[in-house]
């Protein structure tokens, strides 16, 4: 299965920002669209109090900073230059008040609905609140959220990507498979979860791509195969978010994955998910031969090797890009 799609962060948050301007920024997406990606989803709009375009609602309902350049139109631009899909974001405050959070999102929707609807390549939206199953009461809020995404846009999809908060294989503090395997009624939880939450969630969201890097790999296959079970339960597209960086770490946070992870993660997603596409956080810090992790270029390398793509063409081809 190969990546079509993938997230670009902002690096406002806990991912290391690469420090790039439009330049280093076309560079990736040339490289992006030459081994098949064609749907880039920036993370978020804004977070807390930054803002990533010149936003006058987030300046008056959140306080935000403006940024000097608009980060979220030179995206937009580059996937219109490079002909992918673009699935714009939404604003994350992190507020316990949710009726604030709501406000500031319908504000923020309605201007870059305003700002850039007039894009062909505006195909839809990042609904970017994490939801999962310690938050269930939070699903009311994510639902009213995608369905104003729809009411402005003319009903553009909607996405949706999840985490399971239940099991995560830490070799640094866990010891053995025992201690982290998950029993069956957790599994059976997760779908009743679920199932719940998606039912609150139709009409507001049209696709759903858990992250698939908070399960153990022993447990991978048995969580495909219940997301797929209940996302087509309620007529969603089933999409997966492959995580390209490790958690596994004692010492540092988020090096880029092992290539036999990454493989082994795709490949059962092809075999077990019922997955229509996959996508990934994100290119370009974990695989861009052009990350400020060195061993992103080496799992760019693979990654296309195995796929038949000539890796050393793209990144001189990019390199010489002026």
């Amino acid at each position: 299965m190969l990546i079509t799609g993938t997230f670009i962060d902002d690096g406002l948050g806990d991912i290391a920002s690469n420090n790039w301007g439009i330049k280093e920024w076309e560079r990736d997406f040339f490289v992006m669209k030459e081994v098949g990606i064609s749907t880039v989803i920036p993370l978020r709009c804004g977070l807390c109090d930054w803002a990533n375009y010149p936003s006058e609602a987030l300046v008056k309902y959140a306080g935000a900073r403006l940024p000097e350049n608009d980060w979220i139109g030179m995206m937009l631009s580059l996937a219109e230059k490079y002909e992918m899909e673009f699935l714009m974001p939404i604003y994350c405050g992190w507020y316990t008040d949710k009726q604030k959070e709501l406000s500031i999102n319908f504000n923020v929707i309605d201007e870059l609905w305003a700002k850039y609807g007039k894009s062909k390549n505006f195909k839809g939206w990042y609904n970017s609140f994490e939801l999962n199953s310690r938050f269930k009461s939070s699903a009311d809020m994510v639902a009213s959220v995608g369905r104003h995404c729809k009411e402005v846009s003319g009903n553009l999809p909607v996405l949706l990507s999840p985490y399971i908060p239940y099991t995560l294989f830490n070799p640094a503090k866990e010891k053995t498979l025992k201690n982290i395997s998950c029993e069956k009624s957790q599994l059976q939880q997760h779908y009743a979860d679920w199932d719940e939450m998606l039912a609150e969630l139709e009409g507001s969201t049209d696709i759903i791509a858990f992250q698939d890097g908070h399960v153990a790999y022993h447990e991978f296959a048995d969580f495909l195969a219940i997301n797929s079970k209940v996302i087509k339960k309620h007529n969603m597209k089933i999409w997966t978010n492959v995580e390209l960086f490790s958690r596994d770490m004692p010492h540092f946070r988020f090096p880029p994955l092992d290539w036999r992870i990454v493989d082994y993660k795709l490949s059962e997603a092809e075999k077990k998910g019922q997955v229509e596409k996959a996508i990934t956080f994100e290119f370009a810090h974990f695989m861009s031969p052009f990350s400020l992790w060195a061993s992103a270029r080496n799992l760019f390398c693979r990654y296309c090797e195995h796929n038949g793509i000539d890796a050393e063409k793209i990144i001189d081809e990019a390199s010489a890009m002026k």
